[in-house]
């Protein structure tokens, strides 16, 4: 081999740098386990919330070292900051956390650019987009366009009404056509959705979370963000979806507006049906007036006393001061009632002149109380605040005058002037200004001390720390230009992720062992060679992951393990071809040579073939399965390196010192050796076992189906764990009265279950998620310990235990469509680039049609037995993202095992001829030794991943499992048939004994 100084050179600097890179997951690692051995010795388990206050004080500690050398190598040094940020990055799966797929709403920009336009012809044609949508992959304002072009009549874009308005006046005037008109708003709509991603960078930056990923996927309205070690998810929910749109508003007293609400009351008694709270109160109408001569004197400060038929006031808990801007309180759970009441069409004919601008606003309701209350605003007819929050440039955190937690905050010059003057006149007419964010009031404050100048304000109200910071900063980062819908997410608590890593790196080790071992027993002092360009291989793969800062998952896991039984691949590949050379009588060393020559054109097409899968499998995939996708093309490229090149230097080496080596041991130096099967001769019996095969595949996918996860149907599911097992059915029975159709299943050990609903599914917003979750926690409450509150069922409470929401997953119905369609392009695109480079590389269709034949033939067959199976499994089978990863996967090991046969074909033809397939059958016995050995190693990684791997990912593992069965099953007895019946010469059917004999040798 040339160039082995180079080659040497090479590999130990490849070597130094991956160790290298490693070193700063290392330092880190050692760092954060002093900070939770600090918290854990200084917050008690009988401190209160321990867990979370254990979680700041470790935040605390990390901060405080941010700066501080921890890692010095001599010629430099690094701080745990700057170690961090070269650390290798996990996944969800194993550091818990959230990932959403955010959809910046394009129909509130559109409407926003025109204005809010009342004209008929453009809000029917946002109304047709929205329907439009929900079959088609077209960008929204494309759509919008289309269906505002089918109804326009004489209606332009550039309508004064339309987008010919004053906010757009410098790019667009009335004369513009259509087609000048589109480029803009698409220009526009595009700006937006850029600053909404901005915004939500900013605000996650300031959210404090390591590793943060934030990404627009594609030209759609879609922004992709993953937090890592997030623990806190509704919060994070919150952070994410506010639009923080802050508006100042000027209040009306309560006397003011109680004679209307008087009036309401009496005319809801005529309009609502109150037979059932008579009967329930037993009072008279007598009582009734009463009420009503109490409720007349606004004086009174409570309601305590008051009863009777009242639809609106007796759902009252407690009236407002009188000159107070606090009209009355009502339990929460009543507030959807009292806004139904509030908004009939009845009742709004009731409000007088003077309040004909009224708009009502709820407070923010405080932790652990049942109460809010209920404020009237100073509207317009154009609902347009006098001050709203985009004239603020700063904002902070601070504590009110109470120490309570607070957001002061700074505005711009504008803002200033006008505050001035909203509060001057407050302070002349003793009114109250309401602070409102996204539509709640957070306190309405008197101004006491005369106009406020210089732009200086304060929030205060029911605050938590954690909600003023993360109020503060939304205000700092600035307001969404259109709401943000949560379309997927995944939620894994800090646990799981913990079991995560333990179970794969179990299976890991035994994996690694157990190729180590068994490459040692069948190839000997070749095998021990074999094993250290594999753990350099492995070296490799980490280190240039976190060198390029990818993200480190547990199909990513998968896939560095999966590596490891493809990699010994090139070298079975160079070593049975060496072994052929010595049996012709050649020295070592030419052998060597000649073995890796002929092996060399396997080896490539073989990995080529499969890289080409994954590339497809990353374009197409998103979150978990792009790790899977990035590690094994790293994998591939490093397996490529190892095995070429150090195992060769090895090799050389060693025979270098005239010392032999014979590539197997005396347990294996006969196997398969001398072989003569006629595989071609029993292909009609292949065909009809394949046939069988593919019918009852076929006819289970017809009549039974497939278990479809929500990552193609839509939908929530939560993995939940218990302190003691429990019956499925029962929890089934226990939801499905709240839920509906709920599907609940053991997931793991009897004391977890997957629970899978879709209920709401098309309602977006964390009050849904809210909804559902306290939904489980009260119908599963008794399966649960006595002491485990809702935060920590749902994990906001620090994971107490361990029991409780541990995962969850959310797939709205649109997005699920768009997985489902690039599921089935990915699987297609795949076929198609197989056969193109298959007839690039053979030259004739006939591969390309055996190949990719047979690999329609192995997907089948996965997929029958999947229909087959999944009810009866012992473990999870659903069709999902990941399944659509494993059938891939197999596309790409499949055609590695086809190709290494169509090459020895190929070059075995190219110099014999056909001779009526003989020499086929010399080519497919030729190479079963690296077949069978290939695919055993293979299977034994699997298998090691399949039981120690975690549930998670057992699902996945069986596909993968049957489908290296079967893939090789068909690169023999599909694949390599139908190309030689596909051919129209195939030499002499019958060969003379001379022939065979001359085959033979």
């Amino acid at each position: 081999m040339q160039n082995k100084g180079l080659i040497k050179l090479f590999a130990i600097l490849f070597g130094i740098v991956s160790i290298y890179q490693l070193s700063f997951t290392f330092v880190t690692n050692k760092v954060e386990s002093k900070a939770e051995e600090f918290a854990v010795q200084k917050i008690s388990e009988s401190t209160e919330d321990y867990v979370v206050k254990r979680e700041a004080e470790e935040t605390r500690y990390l901060d405080s070292i941010g700066n501080t050398t921890v890692f010095d190598i001599g010629i430099t040094s690094f701080t745990y900051n700057e170690a961090k940020e070269k650390e290798l990055n996990k996944g969800l799966d194993l550091k818990g956390g959230i990932n959403v797929i955010l959809e910046i709403s394009v129909k509130d920009i559109i409407a926003g650019l025109a204005n809010d336009s009342k004209n008929p012809v453009f809000n029917k044609a946002l109304a047709n987009t929205d329907k439009a949508a929900r079959n088609s992959d077209k960008p929204y304002v494309d759509l919008f366009f289309e269906e505002f072009d089918a109804i326009k009549g004489d209606t332009k874009l550039a309508s004064p009404e339309i987008f010919a308005n004053k906010m757009l006046s410098e790019e667009i005037n009335f004369q513009m056509p259509d087609n000048e008109v589109r480029p803009i708003i698409r220009r526009k709509v595009d700006e937006s959705i850029i600053s909404a991603f901005e915004v939500l960078r900013k605000r996650i930056d300031r959210f404090g979370v390591t590793q943060p990923n934030i990404q627009r996927l594609g030209a759609t309205g879609r922004i992709l963000v993953e937090l890592p070690g997030a623990k806190d998810i509704n919060r994070v929910k919150r952070l994410l979806q506010s639009t923080a749109q802050l508006e100042f508003w000027e209040t009306y007293k309560n006397e003011e507006v109680m004679p209307y609400l008087l009036q309401v009351n009496e005319r809801l008694k005529t309009l609502v049906d109150n037979s059932k709270a008579e009967d329930s109160t037993g009072q008279s109408t007598d009582e009734s007036s009463e009420l009503d001569e109490l409720l007349a004197d606004t004086e009174k400060d409570s309601l305590e006393n008051i009863g009777g038929a009242n639809p609106l006031f007796d759902l009252a808990v407690a009236p407002g001061m009188q000159g107070g801007p606090v009209l009355m309180s009502f339990a929460t759970k009543d507030t959807a009632k009292v806004n139904s009441y509030l908004q009939m069409r009845e009742i709004k004919q009731l409000l007088p002149a003077e309040l004909q601008n009224l708009s009502f606003a709820w407070s923010k309701p405080g932790a652990n109380q049942e109460m809010i209350e209920l404020y009237a605003l100073k509207s317009n007819r154009e609902n347009l605040p006098p001050l709203s929050g985009g004239v603020v440039i700063d904002a902070q955190q601070t504590y009110d005058q109470r120490g309570n937690p607070a957001v002061s905050m700074q505005m711009d010059g504008k803002g200033s002037k006008i505050w001035e003057e909203l509060t001057g006149k407050a302070y002349r007419q003793g009114g109250f200004i309401a602070i409102v964010l996204d539509n709640i009031v957070y306190s309405a404050p008197g101004v006491t001390s005369g106009p406020i100048s210089g732009g200086s304000s304060e929030i205060t109200g029911q605050f938590s720390l954690n909600e003023a910071i993360d109020l503060a900063n939304v205000l700092r980062a600035g307001k969404l230009p259109a709401s943000a819908d949560i379309v997927q997410s995944e939620v894994v608590g800090p646990s799981l992720g913990q079991e995560a890593i333990d179970s794969g790196m179990i299976s890991f080790v035994i994996a690694m062992s157990l190729v180590l071992v068994w490459m040692m027993f069948y190839y000997g002092r070749a095998g021990w060679f074999a094993d250290v360009a594999l753990i350099l291989n492995i070296v490799l793969i980490f280190g240039i992951l976190a060198g390029l800062g990818a993200v480190l998952t547990l199909p990513g896991i998968a896939g560095i393990v999966l590596t490891i039984g493809m990699s010994v691949d090139a070298n079975v590949l160079i070593f049975e071809r060496a072994k052929e050379e010595l049996s012709k009588g050649k020295g070592q060393k030419q052998a060597v040579q000649d073995g890796l020559g002929n092996a060399l054109s396997s080896i490539l097409d073989a990995n080529i073939t499969t890289g080409l899968t994954a590339v497809i499998l990353f374009v197409f995939g998103t979150g978990p399965i792009r790790g899977f996708a990035t590690t094994l093309m790293i994998g591939i490229a490093t397996s490529l390196f190892t095995a070429i090149f150090i195992t060769r230097l090895l090799v050389d080496w060693y025979i270098g010192r005239k010392k032999s080596l014979q590539f197997s041991t005396p347990l294996t130096k006969n196997l398969f050796r001398n072989l003569n099967v006629d595989f071609l001769g029993k292909r009609k019996i292949t065909y009809t076992i394949s046939g069988i095969l593919l019918l009852v595949s076929l006819a289970s996918l017809f009549t039974q189906g497939l278990n479809q996860g929500i990552d193609f149907v839509g939908g929530r599911s939560y993995q939940v764990r218990f302190e003691h097992p429990v019956v499925p059915s029962e929890l089934a029975s226990d939801l499905s009265e709240t839920l509906g159709t709920v599907e609940v299943k053991t997931f793991g050990a009897a004391n977890q279950v997957k629970i899978t609903t879709k209920y709401k599914v098309d309602e977006e917003g964390t009050q849904v998620d809210d909804e559902i979750q306290t939904i489980l926690y009260t119908s599963l409450k008794k399966h649960l310990p006595e002491n485990l509150t809702e935060e920590e069922f749902v994990g906001t409470g620090g994971d107490k235990g361990n029991y409780g929401i541990v995962q969850s997953l959310k797939v709205g119905p649109t997005i699920a469509d768009d997985i489902k369609r690039d599921a089935l392009w990915a699987v297609l695109g795949s076929l198609v680039v197989i056969f193109m480079y298959i007839l690039l590389r053979f030259r004739r269709w006939q591969f390309s049609a055996g190949a990719v034949i047979a690999l329609s033939h192995d997907v089948l067959i996965v997929l029958g037995v999947f229909s087959l199976t999944y009810k009866f499994m012992p473990f999870n089978l659903e069709i999902d993202q990941a399944f659509i990863a494993a059938i891939l996967t197999v596309i790409g090991y499949s055609i590695n095992d086809t190709v290494v046969v169509f090459d020895r074909i190929r070059e075995i033809t190219s110099e014999r001829g056909w001779k009526g397939g003989a020499f086929i059958n010399l080519a497919i016995n030729s190479t079963l030794s690296r077949t069978l050995n290939t695919s055993l190693t293979t299977l034994i990684v699997l298998l090691a991943i399949f039981i120690f791997g975690g549930e998670s990912i057992r699902g996945f593992m069986f596909a993968l499992i049957v489908g290296v069965v079967v893939g090789t099953y068909s690169s023999i007895f599909v694949a390599t048939p139908i190309m030689y019946d596909t051919l129209k010469d195939k030499g002499k059917d019958v060969l003379t004994k001379k022939e065979s004999e001359s085959v033979e040798s």
